[in-house]
């Protein structure tokens, strides 16, 4: 049985009834770029920074925040084809190799991140059409962007709120 490149799982923060740890945020970075997922086969999940590790955190809180709540709405949903293309994209990118070892270190399964890919499509949409309709609000487009930004922002907290987010440790990758 191969072992995974993480030895312990902290959590870092949870969020409602859900925590977040190491490995949730290494699916979450390698799910955004296959150069990220290629660097941590290589260095054993090392991040670069301290800041790379926080924004990973916050975007992820936030991922997992907008999609509980479009869980409790019942709206949003990403199409087969859609889901397909982009895991496809990523597969393809790393090749069949360097997948199957990323899926091993971090002792998951295709179909488990399947799932986040959803979960993260759908998130992307669900931020864009705020932003879409916060925008349209203001002719003027530089103050329909930050009428935009505010808006996202205001919704966030409120998010945030509702969900207790609460942080346990400062985010880590590997024993860096």
């Amino acid at each position: 049985m191969a072992m995974s490149l993480l030895n312990s799982m902290m959590v870092l923060a949870l969020v409602g009834g859900r925590s977040i740890n190491d490995r949730d945020l290494h699916i979450s970075r390698g799910l955004e770029s296959v150069a990220v997922i290629e660097n941590s086969l290589l260095t054993g999940f090392a991040a670069p920074t301290p800041r790379e590790s926080e924004v990973a955190l916050q975007k992820y809180i936030t991922e997992i925040l907008v999609f509980e709540e479009s869980r409790v709405l019942g709206a949003q949903s990403v199409t087969g084809p859609v889901l397909e293309s982009e895991m496809t994209k990523r597969k393809t990118g790393l090749g069949s190799k360097k997948w199957n070892q990323w899926l091993v270190s971090l002792d998951a399964t295709e179909a488990e991140i399947r799932r986040r890919l959803e979960q993260k499509l759908i998130v992307e949409k669900i931020i864009e059409e705020r932003v879409k309709v916060a925008s349209q609000r203001e002719k003027d487009p530089n103050l329909a962007m930050q009428e935009a930004q505010k808006s996202l922002k205001d919704w966030l907290d409120q998010l945030r709120s509702r969900y207790r987010v609460r942080r346990l440790a400062p985010p880590r990758f590997g024993d860096s």
